[in-house]
């Protein structure tokens, strides 16, 4: 197969340990290293493990200001999404304020390339730019060397930013969204085609652009991810890995109180392990049904491990009209891998987001979107042999058909050769 020169440009590395990390190692990890290079604008990007040895170049000295923020306390996550939703003092949501607003003011702040950038650039010769987009430095970044090298750039929307903002009515929010979409608008001039992480992503931006979109999620080693065969036992563990952002946790928390009520009324021993980054998220521990288990963050790497001792896993998303348009057509990165793992999937989150149909149409999951439903799936779930089995093998052979590496390689390569030999 004949391979283009691809130039990666995000915020972050391939090599991030986090899951848009995990998503970008799963598209490129096939590609020949001597075609692509990466440059990123944060400098701490290195991780102990699940590395490609690409090509990396941090570039965040060209948005100084944007720097000094990347290495100063006020570059802390804003909590807002990420934190439990306990009850915060005004002078803590002043404070996310100021964070917010001083973070969208470095990502829309003076841009001052240095040649010996371009310098590397030239010498590694791309024929097209692949990029998450996202922010506007980013974007900006991208488009002055798609203009510089006349190459064209291939953007992969995983969330519809585009559209939303994770909080969309905070002051000052609606002037940096313009800003954002003025960048947005301005990429899609230089693009031919481009991805999506899901299909209902793909299809509305096509049809809104008029731009061709394929969509490409995170892939996974059918050879590998498939867990052994697990009858249920004494607990029955369900498992959650992942983030508590975006108030997942409220929705887990839901879901915890009725696994005790059906713990108790069918008298069966149920446990919900949760698995997250608990010094980030700080979860209400205490505010969780009896059954709920909480460990530490485990690395992608030992993830299947965790499946393995795991009777359900699941997937949980919050009703919130303040983030329903932002991941509308996401799907979680986890998503495929809990597909392919050999255990039943029970998706909590609601019906009017991509995920909740994609899982359901294709009757690859058991979902629920409100609590009297997650009672009966619950029930159907913990009781019905034959259903779990049914849904477990068309969720296996519906990520061999639709998620494999090696059909997204084909699709990630495909798009990428479109662009370059359309723009020629």
């Amino acid at each position: 197969m004949e391979y283009p020169k691809i130039l990666i440009i995000n915020g972050q590395s391939v090599n991030k340990n986090n899951a848009t990390g995990i998503t970008l190692r799963s598209v490129v990890s096939s590609i020949p290293l001597d075609n692509m290079m990466e440059i990123c604008l944060d400098d701490n990007n290195s991780e102990n493990y699940n590395t490609l040895d690409i090509y990396s170049q941090s570039v965040s000295d060209i948005f100084p200001f944007q720097k000094v923020m990347r290495n100063s306390q006020l570059n802390i996550t804003i909590r807002s999404g990420n934190k439990s939703q306990s009850k915060k003092s005004l002078k803590s949501m002043i404070k996310n304020r100021i964070r917010r607003l001083c973070i969208n003011f470095a990502d829309l702040s003076l841009m001052r390339m240095k040649f010996e950038y371009i310098d590397k650039i030239l010498k590694f010769s791309p024929n097209v730019i692949y990029t998450l987009g996202g922010s506007v430095a980013v974007m900006k970044l991208a488009l002055y060397i798609s203009s510089y090298c006349d190459i064209p750039l291939v953007l992969h929307i995983m969330d519809d930013w585009p559209h939303y903002l994770q909080d969309d009515a905070g002051f000052g929010q609606n002037f940096y969204k313009k800003k954002l979409q003025k960048y947005y608008k301005k990429c899609l001039k230089r693009s031919i085609i481009n991805l999506a992480i899901s299909p209902y992503m793909a299809d509305f931006f096509e049809r809104e652009t008029n731009i061709s979109f394929y969509p490409l999620m995170n892939s996974v080693d059918v050879s590998n991810g498939r867990c052994n065969e697990k009858k249920f036992g004494s607990p029955i563990i369900f498992t959650y890995a992942g983030g508590l952002h975006l108030q997942r946790d409220s929705a887990l928390m839901s879901l915890s109180y009725v696994l005790d009520d059906i713990s108790l009324k069918q008298k069966i021993d149920i446990e919900l392990h949760i698995y997250s980054n608990l010094a980030l998220y700080h979860p209400r521990t205490a505010d969780f049904g009896k059954c709920t288990r909480f460990y530490d963050y485990v690395g992608h790497n030992k993830i299947k491990s965790i499946y393995e001792m795991s009777d359900i896993l699941v997937h949980a998303e919050v009703s919130s009209a303040e983030l329903l348009g932002y991941f509308r057509f996401s799907i979680s990165t986890k998503i495929s891998e809990y597909l392919i793992s050999n255990r039943p999937v029970l998706f909590y989150g609601p019906k009017e987001i991509g995920l909740y149909e994609y899982l359901k149409s294709n009757e690859i999951a058991f979902t629920a979107s409100d609590e009297k439903e997650l009672v009966d799936v619950v029930c159907d779930l913990l009781n019905n042999s034959r259903k779990r089995q049914s849904v477990v093998k068309k969720a296996y052979d519906f990520v061999v058909k639709n998620c494999s590496k090696e059909k997204s390689e084909k699709t990630f390569i495909f798009v990428l050769q479109k662009a370059v030999h359309e723009w020629k």
